[in-house]
């Protein structure tokens, strides 16, 4: 015979942390929505109570999101920025859900169903810091220029880099560089066939020379700061991103290995790097017909199975690296979600 459980099985639970966006919708954790609402319940009204106020809100459920009702549901508990919300999934499509303030404690409530005044205060605040942070990085923009657009002297802006900030008429455009020269440049737009605008930094040498003095080479990504907008905006360089520590490492050794080089020959007596070369190409032009063709060949193979090899090991420690990030990350992630049931067990033992 089998013993019945001392304690019912545990009601479903999922948590949301309430962000800028939250206010309008908010979006079910995908496995709570495919173990208990997909295919059972999608496409319903849920029922939303709390132990704050005796009313009962309906919010519609599309999709994976709680829309229409949510925002009375919002407004009713004065919930803000830097607030968690905990729903309890009790039957059918009833939740309970309770609110929690940026202290990870239950969110306190006169008697009338208003949050108390020093916990709305601090949500008023946390809220105003984040759109605050919001709004300044908008005024950043990471490019990354390539060998086609230091060529062409052309580089494009991210649309919604643009867009936010209004920089969608040509025109003139101010780039200030490390050492605070300006660089006066165009500001261009082009339009695709389906009238999709991209707004792009022209100029012809000077892009190319910016990015030089800045010590910004293809491939590489540099940060630049809105300082002005309106007719002629204004860009300030702020940073670039480094190369992989391992990638930085190799260059490096092989530029000091270069240089090396250089130094002893020189020191033997043996022409510069520039003269050495333009003798060197007049000999093998001379001599070509002399050297059989596959020395070439093999030469050039092996320059590239060596550069592929380079390549492939590069690719291997750059995949190793993102494996050990996404698996901090999922520790942390799971370290919040034990948050939960441990506060409630607390909650619990001080009430008792």
């Amino acid at each position: 015979m089998v013993k019945a459980s001392l304690f019912p099985p545990p009601t479903p639970h999922f948590f949301q942390p309430f962000l800028l966006g939250s206010k309008s919708h908010l979006n079910i954790p995908v496995k709570f929505f495919s173990e208990h609402i997909e295919g059972k319940h999608e496409g319903k009204t849920v029922t939303l109570r709390s132990d704050a106020l005796e009313e009962t809100w309906k919010v519609k459920m599309e999709g994976q999101r709680l829309t229409h009702g949510w925002k009375e549901f919002v407004e009713a508990h004065v919930l803000g920025v830097g607030d968690f919300v905990v729903f309890r999934h009790e039957r059918d499509m009833l939740f309970h859900v309770t609110a929690l303030g940026s202290d990870c404690c239950e969110i306190q409530y006169t008697p009338s169903g208003s949050r108390r005044q020093e916990d709305e205060e601090e949500s008023v605040e946390i809220e105003r810091s984040a759109k605050e942070v919001e709004k300044n990085l908008t005024k950043f923009v990471k490019l990354t220029p390539t060998s086609s657009s230091f060529e062409t002297g052309r580089q494009h802006l991210p649309a919604s880099f643009t867009r936010v900030n209004g920089l969608i008429k040509p025109g003139k455009i101010i780039l200030v560089d490390k050492k605070g020269a300006e660089w006066v440049m165009e500001l261009k737009v082009e339009k695709t066939n389906g009238s999709i605008m991209y707004m792009y930094i022209m100029s012809r040498n000077g892009w190319s020379i910016f990015c030089r003095v800045n010590e910004v080479r293809a491939g590489e990504s540099l940060t630049l700061e809105l300082i002005r907008g309106g007719a002629s905006p204004m860009l300030k360089f702020c940073s670039k991103m480094e190369q992989p520590p391992f990638e930085a490492e190799a260059s490096a050794h092989k530029r000091a290995k270069w240089s090396q080089e250089i130094k002893e020959k020189t020191a033997e007596g043996e022409p510069s790097h520039r003269t050495r070369a333009s003798k060197e190409t007049n000999a093998n032009q001379e001599n070509l017909q002399d050297k059989q063709p596959c020395s070439v060949s093999d030469l050039l193979m092996t320059k590239v199975k060596h550069s592929v090899v380079s390549t492939l090991t590069s690719i291997r420690r750059f995949r190793e690296e993102l494996k050990t990030k996404e698996q901090e990350l999922e520790d942390t992630l799971q370290e919040i979600k034990n948050l939960v049931p441990c506060w409630r067990t607390e909650r619990r033992r001080q009430r008792e």
